[in-house]
């Protein structure tokens, strides 16, 4: 009985070792060959405002608008956007749309300045800036400054 013990116990350890020798040395550790140690910023699609004059520099889904509802009828529609975010005085901000791995950057247009004379249901009390915006790197400086906020229409 011991000698049988004996011999299963050999047999059995030599399928043991070479489990072990094939586990251990088929798993080698691979070289990190790379030398970019950055990790990719991942950026969901949407429209970001970032910038100096507002309290996100980069991106963040805190500065992304959302869709919201048309005041008027109460109706929802996807492409009316908004977002409620503090803007300091000094400073400037840009619109970013983002889709995908593309990234097109907005800021004001060509007539995009101060208006000195208000049509009736512009502010009257505030400095208040109008026009276009275009694809451009340079920031929006001022659009409707009521106590450290703004107010944004895009059409």
């Amino acid at each position: 009985m011991n000698n049988l013990s004996i011999k299963s116990m050999l047999k059995y350890s030599w399928i043991i070792i070479l489990a072990g020798l094939v586990t251990f040395t088929s798993c080698n550790k691979d070289d990190d060959d790379d030398d970019d140690d950055t990790t990719p910023e991942i950026v969901l699609d949407g429209i970001y405002v970032k910038g100096d004059a507002v309290a996100y520099g980069d991106f963040n889904a805190d500065a992304m608008m959302k869709s919201t509802i048309n005041e008027v009828g109460q109706q929802a529609r996807a492409e009316l956007m908004e977002l409620y975010i503090p803007v300091k005085k000094d400073g400037g901000f840009n619109i970013v749309v983002v889709k995908g791995s593309a990234r097109t950057t907005y800021g004001p247009g060509d007539d995009f300045a101060k208006i000195d004379a208000p049509t009736n249901d512009e502010p009257h009390s505030a400095d208040f800036s109008r026009g276009a915006i275009k694809e451009t790197s340079l920031k929006v400086l001022l659009i409707l400054q009521i106590c450290h906020g703004m107010v944004l229409w895009i059409y």
